[in-house]
């Protein structure tokens, strides 16, 4: 019988590799899981049986067999969450407390980058059917900042940190005057942007994939240093990939138009 638990071991006497005679205790205990033991002598392995069997019965004796639908690893989940209610002294039982978790669970929250919480801002925008110019200038507002920043995370960005980015020489969205605050795409000449650097950032960016700095001093007779200060100044590199960016959505939004 199952509940027996003298029938649930038995000795199995074999030759291990070295060519000696051992013995081997083989069965399940109470929880089912099986039990492999071996043992030079004979003596050795019906002592260790006898002690399975005796804690197999105590634990059996204490067992309650009912049916269930369960699997094995369901219901030993459940006995789990019950014991470490119990052991909490809580005054609920197992459904109530999975009742509590279903109703009041969310997603845990993940720290995400600012490009990523941009591009999901975007698109909730987009599901919310605001107008397509709307959106480009939610993006051109944002845009530039975040190609600053565009892996650091958003719960990590401190407020002296965007003063940083914001008001850094080159990237101030306030206009001259300090009057209301003029933000533009990134890849449009920007607030106190001579006309020659952007020129030189327009070439840089109509030269395509092939772009170099050299290149640009080279058609423009601008000396490496001066191009190499105004790309650094003005951001040149984060410039061209907020306009592939721009490009891409702009495509995006006319395939979905068809």
């Amino acid at each position: 019988m199952l509940n027996d638990a003298s029938t649930r071991y038995h000795l199995v006497e074999f030759t291990n590799p070295s060519g000696a005679l051992a013995w081997r205790v083989d069965g399940k205990d109470a929880n089912g899981n099986r039990i492999r033991k071996n043992f030079a002598t004979k003596a050795e392995a019906e002592s260790a049986m006898q002690s399975l069997v005796i804690e197999t019965d105590n634990s059996l004796s204490s067992v309650h067999l009912v049916q269930s639908r369960l699997t094995d690893e369901q219901v030993k989940d459940a006995e789990a969450a019950v014991h470490k209610l119990c052991d909490r002294s809580m005054s609920r039982s197992l459904t109530e407390v999975v009742d509590y978790f279903i109703k009041n669970w969310r997603e845990p929250v993940r720290a995400k980058g600012a490009q990523e919480a941009l591009d999901e801002f975007l698109e909730s925008k987009r599901k919310e059917n605001l107008r397509f110019d709307s959106v480009e200038s939610l993006r051109a507002k944002c845009s530039l900042l975040v190609s600053l920043i565009p892996k650091q995370r958003m719960d990590e960005i401190s407020v002296e940190a965007l003063d940083r980015v914001i008001f850094k020489q080159g990237t101030c969205p306030v206009c001259a005057a300090g009057k209301e605050a003029v933000m533009r795409l990134p890849f449009e000449q920007q607030p106190r942007e001579s006309a020659k650097a952007f020129a030189a950032f327009k070439a840089y960016l109509d030269m395509g994939p092939e772009r170099s700095l050299e290149a640009v001093g080279q058609k423009l007779g601008k000396s490496l240093v001066l191009i190499e200060r105004w790309s650094s100044r003005w951001h040149w590199a984060e410039r061209v990939q907020a306009h592939a960016a721009h490009l891409a959505e702009v495509e995006r939004r006319a395939i979905e138009r068809l």
